[in-house]
């Protein structure tokens, strides 16, 4: 049975940031030979973070009030009077019952769209966290944002400084980054942003980190490299730009921490070698739906711990009631039951005491979405040293 203060958790929005490279360069010991020419934007959270510290992330952070006000319709309303009826290219018909309930939330106390403020919120903390700003000036706004755009543009703040004086009020007043667009007039520019994927914390992590997040994944390409970008030296200690491929590898080699939902979403990026092709196929597949991602824990009786995500045959139908799954044999035989449709990953100690992470998956992803590479990511006990 599920604990009642289990089931409680945080809404929160994320960006996975995606910039072009200085020039394509040939990366060694990886699945392909084809030159990977863009770098994905990773923080590695403060020693003192309270979940997950020390760990690799995506820019991202809990939602405030603030990125659901009405004040954010005025600010787009003052560029159009039919501006406001943009929004409505952000939705998503995904009528299958099974969509994110993050975006089936009854609004309260405000007419912003949850597709809208969960976009503002990602363009909000990935500023605060990276000094990155994802808008839009207000004269280009209507030209280039009358539709989903596979690109965004960094804004290019007239002086440095100007960044680092808005990052620290808004940091401390999340309601100051409307305030920093109306002086600044820009827009965040919510239409290049696209929906990616939708992870819940799992239950059995409350005993490790005491709280739960909701996340809604975007994915945002944006066409040049920033000019300004810096860690925020308090809840992140450094910033790092590079491949899907080069991220999985240094997680291999024991030199960074991955969590789950990173180390599945670079799994995915992995499957591209050019920036112009995932641009595309994100802002393609954003409008198809998608559901919530919850892990369930299994275990085998051969000491695998697993993650089970929605589409293994394991997985169960009642999240609500089941939080772990118990398999009364091997993980070799785990493989083996017929239909063998698979979605998860696998941790296991190794014979030197290191540890193994496999990404499994073989049935097909809903909503067009694509599958992760599968990894076997093997740490021996020297290279965790």
């Amino acid at each position: 049975m599920i604990h009642k203060a289990s089931t409680t958790w945080f809404d929160a929005s994320s960006v996975i940031l995606t910039t072009p490279q200085n020039g394509p360069k040939q990366l060694q010991q990886t699945k392909t030979k084809d030159p990977v020419d863009f770098s994905v934007v990773m923080l590695k959270r403060s020693s003192t973070s309270s979940f997950y510290p020390n760990a690799y992330v995506f820019p991202g952070g809990k939602v405030d009030e603030s990125d659901f006000s009405n004040k954010w319709i005025e600010l787009y309303h003052s560029l159009d009077k039919d501006f406001v009826s943009l929004f409505g290219r952000l939705h998503v018909n995904q009528n299958d019952g099974h969509r994110s309930p993050m975006f089936l939330k009854p609004l309260q106390k405000s007419n912003l769209p949850n597709e809208v403020a969960y976009r503002i919120c990602a363009i909000r903390e990935t500023f605060e966290e990276t000094g990155i700003l994802i808008a839009r000036k207000t004269s280009k706004a209507l030209r280039s944002m009358t539709s989903v755009s596979m690109y965004g543009e960094p804004h290019d703040f007239a002086h440095f400084n100007d960044a680092v004086t808005w990052r620290k009020r808004v940091h401390n007043d999340a309601s100051q980054f409307l305030q920093l667009c109306r002086e600044l007039e820009c827009v965040p520019d919510i239409w290049s942003l696209h929906e990616w994927s939708n992870w819940l914390t799992p239950t059995a992590l409350m005993a490790k980190f005491s709280k739960r997040f909701d996340t809604v994944f975007y994915t945002a390409s944006l066409s040049k490299i920033p000019e300004y970008y810096e860690h925020d030296n308090k809840e992140t200690t450094t910033i790092s730009f590079e491949s899907s491929h080069e991220v999985i590898s240094s997680f291999k080699q024991g030199n960074i921490t991955l969590g789950p939902p990173q180390i599945y979403e670079l799994c995915r990026l992995m499957r591209f070698t050019t920036h112009a092709d995932f641009a595309k196929f994100a802002a393609e597949r954003g409008l198809q739906g998608m559901s919530r991602c919850l892990p369930i824990r299994a275990n085998t009786i051969d000491g695998s711990a697993l993650a089970l995500y929605p589409g293994d045959q394991w997985y169960p139908e009642d999240t609500d009631k089941v939080g772990k799954v118990d398999v009364d044999m091997t993980y070799d035989d785990f493989l083996k039951v017929e239909p063998r449709h698979h979605n998860h990953m696998r941790f296991k100690s190794t014979d030197d005491a290191g540890r193994r992470t496999d990404v499994v998956v073989t049935c097909n992803m809903p909503y067009q979405h694509i599958k992760p590479i599968p990894e076997t990511i093997i740490f021996s006990k020297k290279s965790m040293l």
